[in-house]
This record gives C-alpha cells, structure tokens and sequence, in this order.
C-alpha cells in the first residue's frame, strides 16, 4: 500500500513538473511575441530568436528527456532530489511569470 502512494506521489510530481514546464513555455512565447520581453535562458536566445516553432522544440527537447529520465528511475535517491530541485527551480520561474502578469496588467 505504502509503495502505491508513494509511487502515486511521485508520478504527480512528475506530471507537476511537465505542467511547470508547459506553462513557462506557453507564458514566454507570449511575453516574447507580444510584450518583447526577452528570455532569460542563454540557452534557448538563439532560438526563440529564430522561430516559436524552433524555440518550442528546442525548450521540449531539453525538457522532456530529463522529465522521463528522473520517472524512469524514480527509485533512486538522486532522482527523487533531482525532481525536488527541478520543481523548486520551475515553481520560481513560474512566480515569475505571474509577477510579469501583475505587472503587464497594472
């Protein structure tokens, strides 16, 4: 029983952190397209710069391989921290986001 919540709990937090991503990727390209603020990341720049499309490929295919990795080995320790540490960082750029929306609409 205790395993299935566990498990439970960590394919949450997975798909948590796969939200957190969508979000931050969908609140950029808008911040991007219609109000020039720039993104923050070096290493999504250049793409963003070139296209939406290139920079949503690149931002998923820089996501979701890490995203599968930290589920796939979910029962090892550094998994378990590398999820925490990925969400904590995710949870802040998505405050962020909702700081840059209080401060477009005001």
């Amino acid at each position: 029983m205790l395993l299935k919540i566990r498990d439970w709990l960590f394919d949450r937090q997975a798909k948590g952190l796969l939200l957190l991503v969508l979000i931050d990727l969908v609140a950029t390209m808008v911040w991007y397209s219609f109000f020039g603020v720039e993104e923050a990341n070096p290493l999504l720049v250049g793409s963003i710069e070139s296209s939406l499309l290139n920079f949503t490929l690149t931002k998923l295919l820089l996501s979701l391989p890490g995203i599968w990795i930290l589920n796939k080995y979910k029962d090892k320790l550094i998994s378990k921290f590398g999820l925490a540490l990925l969400s904590s960082i995710y949870f802040i750029i998505y405050l962020i986001h909702l700081y840059i929306i209080v401060t477009l609409v005001s």
